[in-house]
C-alpha cells in the first residue's frame, strides 16, 4: 500500500474530523468490526479526532481528552486516515467546537462505556425496540468521560450551527460511535461522489 500523507489546506483544515484505523492492530480492527454491528458504514474507523491546525488536534484517547500532534497518525504507515469536513462549516462553528473541546481537556476516557456500555447497547435489542432509550446516557458512562467519537460529537453539539442536527435529538452523545458519526452527520461528499448520490445513499435528512 502506498502511504500518502494528507495535505494541509487540501485534505484537512481547522475543524476537519479524522477517521482512523490501524490495519496492523488487531484491537483496532476488532473495535471497527464490532461497531459495524451497531451502524454499517462504508469506512469502519476505530478512532476519530478533531483537527485544530496544520500540526495539532484534539482527541479522547487512552490518557483522556488531550491535545496531540497530527504527525502521530500521519507518520504511521499502518494507519489509514480519512479526512472529512462538515457541510457549512465556518470559522464561528470551528471556534465554538474548539473552545468547548479545549475547555474539557483532562477529562477521562470512557473506559467503562467502551468495555461495558457499548457492547451491551450493540448486543441488546432494546435500543432498536425502544428508540427513546438512545436518548439516555450510555450504561456505565460517568459524567465528563468520553470515548473518541462521543467527544468529537459533543464538540459539534456545542455549536450554534450543528446543535440542531437530528442525531442529537435521537442519540445521547455518549452513544455516538465512530460509525454513527460517519453515517449520521452531514459531511461534505467525497470529490468522486455527487451530492445527489450521497443523499440517495443515506436516505435520511440530517436536520429532521
Amino acid at each position: 500500500m502506498i502511504h500518502v500523507k494528507p495535505v494541509w489546506g487540501l485534505d484537512y483544515k481547522p475543524g476537519t474530523v479524522l477517521f482512523l484505523k490501524n490495519e496492523d492492530n488487531l484491537i483496532s480492527r476488532g473495535i471497527a468490526w464490532f461497531e459495524n454491528i451497531q451502524e454499517a458504514a462504508s469506512f469502519k474507523a476505530s478512532h476519530v479526532a478533531f483537527v485544530v491546525d496544520e500540526y495539532t488536534g484534539l482527541e479522547s484517547s487512552a490518557h483522556g481528552i488531550q491535545s496531540f500532534k497530527l504527525s502521530k497518525y500521519f507518520d504511521d504507515k499502518s494507519m489509514t486516515v480519512v479526512c472529512r469536513q462538515l457541510e457549512g462549516l465556518d470559522e464561528l462553528a470551528f471556534q465554538q467546537a474548539f473552545d468547548y473541546g479545549h475547555s474539557i481537556i483532562g477529562k477521562p476516557y470512557d473506559y467503562i462505556g467502551l468495555i461495558i456500555g457499548f457492547p451491551l447497547m450493540i448486543l441488546s435489542p432494546l435500543d432498536e425496540i425502544f428508540p427513546i432509550l438512545r436518548k439516555l446516557p450510555l450504561f456505565g458512562s460517568y459524567f465528563g468521560a468520553r470515548v473518541c467519537s462521543s467527544f468529537v460529537a459533543d464538540q459539534w453539539k456545542h455549536t450554534e450551527r450543528y446543535k440542531i442536527l437530528s442525531v442529537f435529538k435521537k442519540w445521547h452523545v455518549t452513544k455516538i460511535s465512530p460509525n454513527v458519526l460517519w453515517v449520521r452527520f452531514p459531511w461534505v461528499p467525497f470529490s468522486f461522489m455527487t451530492r445527489r448520490k450521497y443523499l440517495m445513499i443515506h436516505k435520511r435528512g440530517f436536520y429532521d
